[in-house]
C-alpha cells in the first residue's frame, strides 16, 4: 500500500512512484504497512467500561468535594 502526504490519499497499487492526483508536481509515494485492528474480547470491554464507570464516578466526587471545600472556605472568610 502506498501513501501520498500531500493529498493524504492511501493507493492499493503498489507499482505507483508518483501520486496521481500530484504526478503534476511529481511528489513520491511512501509506503506503508496495513494495519489490521484488533476487536476486544467481550470479557476485556467488560472490564473497561466497569473501571471507566469506577472513574467517572471518583471524578465526580472529587469535584463536589472540592466545591464544596471552596464554598466552605469562601463563606468562613465572609
Amino acid at each position: 500500500m502506498k501513501y501520498c502526504k500531500e493529498c493524504n490519499n492511501y493507493f492499493e497499487d503498489d507499482s505507483l512512484t508518483v501520486c496521481p492526483y500530484c504526478k503534476d508536481r511529481q511528489l513520491p509515494l511512501y509506503d506503508v504497512e496495513k494495519t489490521e485492528e484488533k476487536e476486544m474480547s467481550p470479557q476485556k470491554r467488560t472490564t473497561v467500561r466497569i473501571l471507566s464507570a469506577i472513574a467517572l464516578i471518583i471524578l465526580a466526587c472529587l469535584f463536589i468535594w472540592g466545591v464544596d471545600w471552596l464554598l466552605g472556605l469562601l463563606k468562613g472568610l465572609f
